[in-house]
């Protein structure tokens, strides 16, 4: 990745720009696939204008790169350039209400060059040896995309708003193929087969439901999905030590409500995707430790 960052702002009429140093640019490992890059801007005060350009080469061909152009503060410009060789093609998908300005595509002409070194004699008798080198250009179309948008607002702040990254990716965030081609067959099943499965669905989440309230695990029915959410301060009132001692104690494994918002506290969630021997299973294991 290389990049370049500035912070401008205007004193008495005249801009003043200030070019981020080599220092200000700060890696971060994320994973084994994703490295971050932050940057410390220099000079920034009230009404300044910050200003970053960047380009990525990257080797991970399954998910390009995403592009995000609104943030917690307003931005006077972003533009977004793809340069993709002919061999590739990406489903593109815009989200959100903010209209762009610039809408460009091409194919242009581009090559690279293949370096390669080959040895010559040696051997057992010690034969003279050489090097030769041989370059070949490789030549081929590709895809030039530009996108820009210009004065987009900043985020209203919102409740939701505390996790923006994550909100991001869960917008935008690619289905993977294998996942759109299950789709396309689920369409194709016929409607007397869904109708059989809803109807299988619908008996465990019955029995669930009801055995957990047997037990004193207040739980409504839910409207759609295969959990149930049923309220544990019977058990405890903290949701993950209530996970955890079921796991250990009754073999029962479910999901800490609290993981889902602080509303979800004093919840735990059962699924119900299962065969309904093993949802009885789980409720005999249940009454048990309950009792």
């Amino acid at each position: 990745m290389t990049s370049k960052a500035f912070t401008c702002f205007d004193r008495r009429g005249a801009m003043v720009e200030t070019k981020a140093k080599s220092e200000s640019f700060i890696k971060e490992k994320f994973d084994t696939n994703l490295n971050f890059t932050k940057v410390t801007w220099p000079n920034v005060r009230e009404g300044s204008i910050i200003e970053i350009t960047y380009r990525i080469t990257s080797d991970f061909l399954f998910n390009f790169q995403d592009w995000e152009f609104q943030t917690s503060i307003p931005t006077r410009w972003s533009e977004y350039r793809a340069r993709i060789p002919e061999y590739f093609n990406y489903e593109k998908y815009m989200q959100g209400y903010v209209s762009l300005n610039v809408v460009e595509n091409e194919m242009a002409s581009s090559s690279f060059t293949v370096n390669s070194s080959h040895r010559n004699g040696g051997g057992a008798f010690n034969a003279p040896t050489s090097t030769s080198f041989t370059q070949d250009k490789v030549e081929y179309q590709e895809a030039r995309f530009r996108w820009a948008a210009k004065d987009i607002p900043a985020f209203k702040k919102e409740p939701f708003m505390a996790a923006l990254r994550k909100l991001v990716l869960y917008s935008v965030n690619g289905v993977s193929t294998a996942t759109q081609g299950a789709a396309l067959e689920a369409l194709a099943i016929p409607e007397s087969v869904i109708e059989s499965r809803r109807e299988e669905y619908r008996t465990r989440r019955d029995v669930l439901v009801h055995g957990l309230n047997e037990l004193g695990l207040e739980c409504e029915p839910p409207a759609g999905a295969f959990y149930a959410f049923p309220r544990v301060t019977k058990i405890h009132k903290d949701s993950r030590r209530v996970a955890t001692t079921l796991l250990d104690k009754a073999h029962v494994a479910t999901v800490p409500g609290v993981v889902f918002g602080a509303q979800g506290e004093g919840h735990v969630r059962f699924g119900y995707a299962v065969p309904i021997n093993a949802i009885e299973a789980g409720l005999e294991a249940l009454r048990k430790f309950i009792k």
